[in-house]
């Protein structure tokens, strides 16, 4: 099977429909093992293990490491503030940059493998570069506030988790042009929201000396997401074409 053409019909054993006597033995033992099939029973032990975590936190915001950071957290704790909370949102904007950074590079290889015109691969080293900037647009705003630029806030924490599955995709030799474009797609449209609130994080707190740098930022993005959007949409559609030819 082409990679290209991956949505063609073959031989797919994952599902159930075809075998009704092994699905209905399947059935039986899922209720033998008394896990109620409309998922109650792992609800009620979510339920029963978040409570027990609830003293729990997934990481902390370290402290100011610098005096002019110390200085700009006790102003803004006079006026009501908390720029920690934009500190772990820098943190988790930092972390997952760096993975559009890595999504680029993969997504770039995924082309080169199957072949691109030279006018795409240019827009797609345009787009890595300025997602390196934005790296160092995050540290530099970062380093402004007085924080640790090298710090995983817990923000971050969860950005890396939650970008891990889109890595995966795009370096796993087997899937194709769309399939990682699909997920640069589902990076962009996390970007773009997430540059967007960093603006209004940034205003609500009073730290208009990144707001420039930020909003450069979101503009660039919005580029990308219109671009690796459109894109997505070439492919499925010729892929639908290829199809049905």
């Amino acid at each position: 099977m082409n990679r290209e053409t991956a949505s063609q019909v073959g031989i797919n054993k994952t599902g159930i429909g075809l075998s009704p006597i092994d699905s209905q033995a399947m059935m039986e033992a899922a209720h033998a093992t008394n896990v109620m099939p409309d998922g109650r029973r792992f609800e009620e032990w979510r339920v029963r293990w978040s409570q027990e975590a609830a003293t729990t936190m997934i990481g902390s915001v370290p402290p100011p490491g610098t005096i002019k950071g110390v200085v700009k957290s006790a102003a803004d704790a006079i006026t009501g503030k908390r720029p920690s909370v934009l500190v772990d949102h820098l943190g988790a904007r930092l972390a997952f940059e760096r993975t559009g950074v890595r999504l680029y590079e993969a997504v770039l290889a995924k082309m080169d493998s199957v072949g691109i015109d030279n006018a795409m691969r240019t827009v797609l080293q345009r787009f890595h570069e300025q997602e390196l900037h934005h790296i160092q647009m995050v540290r530099s705003a970062l380093q402004s506030l007085g924080a640790d630029d090298t710090a995983q806030t817990p923000a971050a924490d969860i950005a890396g988790v939650q970008s891990s599955g889109l890595i995966q995709v795009a370096t796993d030799p087997r899937t194709n042009a769309l399939q990682c474009l699909d997920a640069l797609l589902t990076a962009e449209l996390k970007d773009g929201e997430s540059w967007n609130m960093l603006v209004t994080l940034a205003e609500t707190v009073g730290h208009g000396e990144v707001l420039s740098d930020f909003r450069q930022a979101l503009s660039e993005e919005m580029v990308h997401l219109d671009t690796v959007r459109r894109w997505v949409r070439e492919h499925m559609e010729a892929g639908a074409r290829q199809s049905a030819s």
